[in-house]
């Protein structure tokens, strides 16, 4: 149920539960929304200042998103750098101020926090609302097309930077 290094639920106890979740909102007629997270640059900061590091990392983005979230919300470690957070009867407008709370969380521990590691924390984020729990899954795809999109949008903006100094 538990990812051993953050202490966030894991994918496979989502899994035992998205069913659940679906027949709720289906019964109740609430939405869900879902939050699709990548952590930027996890491979860069592990190749170059080490897996503990990257673990820290791992587990100081868990504990911040853990504390911008409602406590009716259910956060997961999805993948090795990927969170998912299901948000139980929160609409788009719930959902992204739960993501401006959380950027601006990761903000302030940047200020903060970052010089203690030696690296900043970033994340793709996308987000999806679903009515429906015929759709769920798709919602879900949704989200995480949707932060694939910021994050190739991100690099994308990152190489025209680069680009734009190298002109100058």
């Amino acid at each position: 149920m538990k990812d051993q290094l953050t202490g966030l639920y894991n994918r496979h106890f989502f899994n035992e539960i998205i069913e659940r979740e679906a027949n709720r909102i289906e019964r109740t007629g609430e939405v869900i929304s879902f939050i699709m997270m990548d952590m930027d640059d996890l491979k860069y900061i592990n190749d170059n200042l080490g897996h503990l590091t990257g673990d820290k990392i791992l587990i100081e983005g868990a504990r911040l998103l853990c504390q911008n979230v409602r406590k009716a919300d259910i956060v997961f470690r999805f993948g090795g750098d990927e969170f998912l957070v299901l948000l139980v009867n929160a609409d788009c407008d719930d959902t992204e101020y739960m993501i401006r709370r959380f950027i601006n969380a990761v903000d302030t521990w940047n200020k903060d926090r970052a010089g203690e590691y030696g690296c900043k924390m970033s994340f793709s984020i996308g987000c999806s609302t679903c009515k429906s729990c015929s759709a769920i899954l798709k919602t879900l795809n949704e989200a995480d097309e949707r932060m694939y999109r910021n994050k190739k949008a991100k690099k994308e903006s990152a190489l025209f930077q680069k680009q734009s100094a190298h002109l100058n």
